[in-house]
């Protein structure tokens, strides 16, 4: 939180790039990053995953993530740690709640 410009350039630069005509080598550069993050998280959730699609868990886990710094970000100190701590507690708990079901 204390220095934006060395953190996650997804959350940082979302807006920005979605300003972008579609087709420009930005935001195809852009697409090209969520995608890999994407099979890297699918990966990680499932490793016998078909690679060639990506994982609902996947774009969930992203999109909380993403989300929560992108508001983390615009926000007090405070309720930003309060929106990351939530959301990573959640993230864990549904780990692990995964994990038992196995």
């Amino acid at each position: 939180l204390a220095q934006p410009g060395k953190s996650c350039p997804l959350s940082s630069l979302s807006m920005d790039v979605a300003r972008e005509e579609q087709g420009k080598a930005v935001k195809d550069t852009f697409n090209q990053g969520v995608e890999t993050l994407l099979k890297i998280l699918t990966t990680l959730n499932e490793p016998d995953h078909d690679n060639a699609s990506l994982s609902e868990q996947a774009i969930i886990q992203l999109s909380l993530l993403s989300g929560a710094l992108t508001l983390a970000r615009t926000v007090h100190h405070d309720l930003a740690v309060n929106i990351l701590d939530t959301v990573k507690r959640h993230l864990t708990e549904s780990k692990m709640a995964e994990q038992d079901d196995e």
